[in-house]
C-alpha cells in the first residue's frame, strides 16, 4: 500500500508508547475515555484482556474517521483474582505480599480495528508466567520505594528492578510489559499495514526507556 493510514494507539500506558516508538512507526496516542473495564473474576483472563482491549479501542471510534486503532490490556491473575492497578500503598503492599513466592499469569489482550481499508478487526491475547521470590515485608517496602506501583497491575513492573522480586518468567516479556509484541508481529504479518512496523531483531528490552 502507498499511503500509510495514521495509527493511534488507545493508551495511557508510558510503556505502550514507549514500545511503539520502537516499531518506528509516526502513531499518535489516544487516551480511551469513559471506558469501564470488566473485573469478573469468573471469566478466563483471555476473555478478561480482549473484552477490556475491545472496549478501549471502540471507545476511539466517535472521534476517529479513519486510521488503525490499536488499543490494549493487560491484567495480573492468581487464584480467581485480578490484579489491577493498586489505590493506595497498603493495596499495592498487600499485593506484592501476595503474589510473593508464588507464579500468577500475565495476560495482555489486543484488539485491532481497521478504517481505512476496512479489514476484518483483530482481537487476541497473550499469556506469560511470573514467579516471585520469597519477599519478606522489608523488600517490598525497599521495591516500593523505588519503583512507582501506582500505574502497573500488580504493583510491580518487571522493568524496574527485576531480580529484586522476580525469579523467572516463562512466556513473553514483552507481554508482562505490556504489549506482546512477538504475538503482534505474527497477528499482523498478512496485513497491508504490517511494513509499516519495524520489529526489533530479538526480544531485548535494554533499550527501552521506561517511567
Amino acid at each position: 500500500m502507498n499511503n500509510q493510514p495514521e495509527i493511534i494507539l488507545a493508551s495511557k500506558s508510558p510503556r505502550r508508547k514507549r514500545i511503539f516508538e520502537i516499531l518506528e512507526c509516526p502513531f499518535r496516542v489516544m487516551i480511551p475515555e469513559n471506558v469501564m473495564e470488566g473485573k469478573n473474576h469468573h471469566l478466563p483472563p483471555e476473555k478478561t484482556v480482549i473484552d477490556n482491549s475491545r472496549k478501549k479501542a471502540e471507545s476511539c471510534l466517535e472521534k476517529v474517521q479513519s486510521g488503525l486503532i490499536i488499543a490494549a490490556d493487560t491484567e495480573v491473575f492468581l487464584g480467581g483474582r485480578i490484579f489491577g492497578k493498586p489505590k493506595d500503598k497498603e493495596e499495592a503492599l498487600e499485593m506484592l505480599k501476595t503474589l510473593s513466592g508464588r507464579t500468577h499469569i500475565v495476560a495482555t489482550g489486543v484488539s485491532v480495528i481497521d478504517l481505512s481499508w476496512h479489514r476484518e478487526d483483530i482481537d487476541f491475547f497473550d499469556i506469560s508466567y511470573v514467579t516471585f521470590r520469597h519477599l519478606e515485608k522489608r523488600d517490598i517496602l525497599l521495591y516500593m520505594e523505588k519503583t512507582n506501583v501506582f500505574d502497573k497491575a500488580g504493583a510491580y513492573a518487571v522493568q524496574a528492578h527485576k531480580g529484586s522480586i522476580i525469579s523467572g518468567i516463562k512466556g513473553s516479556t514483552w507481554n508482562v510489559i505490556g504489549f506482546p509484541m512477538e504475538k503482534f508481529r505474527q497477528e499482523i504479518i498478512n496485513k497491508d499495514y504490517f511494513s509499516f512496523f519495524k520489529f526489533p531483531e530479538n526480544d531485548s528490552i535494554q533499550d527501552v526507556i521506561y517511567s
